[in-house]
C-alpha cells in the first residue's frame, strides 16, 4: 500500500490514458492486496500465476477501496477505470508522479542493492533521499519505488534484468539523470565520486540502458564507454 499519492480520479485517468466520466473524487493512495487497509486508496487489479486480483474486488471494496483499475469487467458499486494492461497502467502513473525529481538508476548482473545502498547512505548526508526498498526491482517494484515520492531532493531506482528489453523499459519509465552500471566504473554523483563494482552485462543490455536513460546520447560516447569493458 502506498499512502503518498494523492490525485483525482479524472487526473489518474488521464495519467493511465483511461476514459472517465463519472463523479471527480480524490483518491489518497494506491494498493493492490486487497486484504490490507485500502480507505480512500485505489486498488489494481493484478493477475498473477496463483493469484488474480479481480477475485478479491469485493474484499478491496470492504477494506476501503474508493477506486479499481482493471484489465477486464467488473461490476462494481465504485468507479472502475478500464486498461488494457494494469501493471503497465501502474507504472505510466508513477511515471506521472515522480514529476522532477532527480532520479539515479541502479542495474548489473549482481551487487545492486548493495550499490544502491552505498549510494543512499553518501548522499543522506547534504540530501532528502529515497530508494528502492530491498530489491524490489522489477516494474512493480520500479513503480512502487517513483509512487513513494514525496518531497525527496533524489530518488534511487534499483532495476533488475529478468528478460530482454526489460532494462531499456524500466529505464523509460523512471528516466534517470544518472545511471550506475557496468564491471567497475567510476560514476560522479551529485558531486560525490562512488568507485562502484558490478557484474559486467552483456554489451547489448548496457548500450539498451544507456539509450534508455539517455536518448540523446551521441553515438560515439556510448562506443567510448562501452569499448573498456571486457567480459
Amino acid at each position: 500500500m502506498i499512502s503518498s499519492t494523492k490525485y483525482s480520479i479524472k487526473e489518474i485517468a488521464s495519467a493511465i490514458k483511461a476514459d472517465y466520466s463519472g463523479e471527480n473524487e480524490i483518491v489518497n493512495g494506491i494498493g493492490w492486496n486487497s486484504r490490507e487497509s485500502l480507505k480512500g486508496h485505489c486498488y489494481f487489479v493484478f493477475k498473477g500465476d496463483k493469484y488474480d486480483g479481480i477475485n478479491y474486488v469485493n474484499e478491496a471494496i470492504e477494506n476501503g477501496a474508493r477506486l479499481i483499475i482493471s484489465d477486464r469487467y467488473i461490476k462494481s458499486e465504485i468507479p472502475v477505470l478500464y486498461v488494457e494492461n494494469t501493471k503497465y497502467a501502474l507504472c505510466e502513473l508513477a511515471k506521472y508522479h515522480k514529476n522532477k525529481t532527480k532520479i539515479i538508476g541502479v542495474t548489473g548482473s549482481s551487487g545492486k542493492t548493495t550499490t544502491k545502498e552505498m549510494i543512499g547512505h553518501i548522499l543522506r548526508y547534504k540530501y532528502n533521499v529515497i530508494s528502492t526498498s530491498d530489491n524490489e526491482n522489477n516494474e512493480i517494484g520500479v513503480a512502487k519505488t517513483l509512487l513513494s515520492i514525496k518531497d525527496e531532493d533524489i530518488c534511487i531506482v534499483e532495476m533488475g534484468m529478468r528478460k530482454r528489453g526489460e532494462i531499456s523499459y524500466l529505464s523509460s519509465i523512471c528516466v534517470p539523470e544518472t545511471s550506475v552500471m557496468g564491471h567497475v566504473l567510476l560514476v560522479a554523483i551529485m558531486g560525490y565520486f562512488c568507485a562502484v563494482r558490478i557484474n559486467a552485462c552483456d554489451e547489448r543490455v548496457v548500450n539498451a540502458f544507456l539509450c534508455g536513460l539517455f536518448h540523446d546520447l551521441p553515438e560515439v560516447l556510448t562506443r567510448d564507454i562501452i569499448s573498456p569493458v571486457k567480459r
